[in-house]
């Protein structure tokens, strides 16, 4: 598991977070078969000796994509807004992740559109073209995380 450079807080539904948080992305697998999906674990630390509750008004909801240099992709979250508390215990937290290696959406047959968006397959959204990415944390909006190291993940055809 390769670390690389961050990227700026707050700027993917993240806002700051109290100074004894710490988190960072683990993959199983850093290199896989473009198309296929990578299991892992956003490992949150809280170093406080208190839980910390990280929902305001709604509670947040996270996910982890991979992006590079020509494809941003950012994730989609349910408008469904609950008061349930996410808490963090203190000392280690592990929350189950998945990211995939595929476009987030693509366009039907028979469709038009003035993105880059690619066509869909028969099975749905293509995969993403083989070469190298990197993890992004995203945020549902008012997420207190900091933004963790991005880790590399090579797709290959």
């Amino acid at each position: 598991m390769t670390t690389t450079t961050t990227v700026p807080v707050g700027s993917f539904g993240l806002i700051p977070a109290a100074p004894h948080i710490t988190d960072r992305v683990v993959l199983a697998e850093s290199t896989v078969h473009a198309g296929t999906t990578i299991e892992g674990t956003l490992v949150v630390t809280n170093g406080n000796s208190e839980p910390v509750n990280l929902t305001q008004e709604c509670e947040p909801d996270f996910a982890v994509a991979i992006n590079n240099a020509v494809i941003k992709q950012a994730p989609a979250f349910a408008a469904a807004c609950s008061a349930q508390p996410l808490i963090l215990h203190p000392g280690i937290n592990r929350f189950p992740i998945s990211v995939i290696t595929t476009y987030f959406g693509c366009l039907q047959a028979g469709g038009s559109s003035e993105s880059s968006m690619p066509r869909c397959t028969a099975s749905g959204a293509p995969a993403l073209p083989a070469g190298s990415y990197h993890t992004v944390l995203y945020g549902s909006g008012n997420l207190p995380l900091p933004e963790p190291a991005s880790v590399t993940v090579t797709l290959t055809d």
